[in-house]
């Protein structure tokens, strides 16, 4: 499996390499990136099957990278190249659940655990990276009087708060 390793930590990135090498010898390192902006450029160049992704980093978090790589990425009929499976991998447990709704596989606190970490590779091969197709964007949708409508959402900043701003004739709600 090709691999992408984005973390603004050197260190995080060589130990994730490391453990690969060692418990992964087939898996190669496709690319790393310290920041968001760098693994939206490198995932859509290097297409990797699996994506370490840091979620604090200078620029734009990892949750926006993969968000941003989502919307980016080809259609798996047009190119015939899966989007990749994530594993987030981040100093702060409080981002699990945005995380998983980004589908991540695996979910690695710092710092990390060689241990654990080679059980997440073992996470990654029992999935199928050829069958899965990219994430579609997260859809809220407000009923009224038996109608479905979505809504639309105004990034607010790196950490993935977020406004959703209702149609017209609708009130506006915020969450965060």
């Amino acid at each position: 499996m090709r691999v992408l390793i984005v973390d603004d930590s050197e260190d995080l990135r060589e130990l994730v390499g490391l453990v690969l090498r060692r418990k992964a010898p087939s898996w190669t390192v496709a690319g790393t990136a310290p920041d968001g902006r760098q693994a939206i450029e490198q995932a859509l160049a290097c297409k990797p099957q699996v994506c370490f992704l840091d979620i604090r980093m200078p620029g734009l978090s990892g949750l926006d990278a993969a968000h941003a790589i989502a919307e980016d990425w080809p259609h798996p009929d047009q190119e015939g190249t899966p989007f990749p499976l994530l594993v987030f991998v981040t100093a702060y447990d409080q981002y699990a659940l945005q995380a998983f709704e980004r589908e991540a596989v695996d979910y690695l606190l710092k710092p990390v655990d060689p241990t654990r970490l080679a059980r997440a590779l073992e996470r990654l091969r029992s999935r199928r990276p050829a069958t899965r197709a990219r994430p579609q964007p997260a859809r809220l949708v407000v009923e009224e009087a038996g109608a479905s409508t979505p809504l639309s959402y105004v990034p607010e900043g790196r950490e993935s708060r977020f406004k959703l701003v209702p149609p017209r004739g609708f009130r506006r709600l915020d969450l965060s």
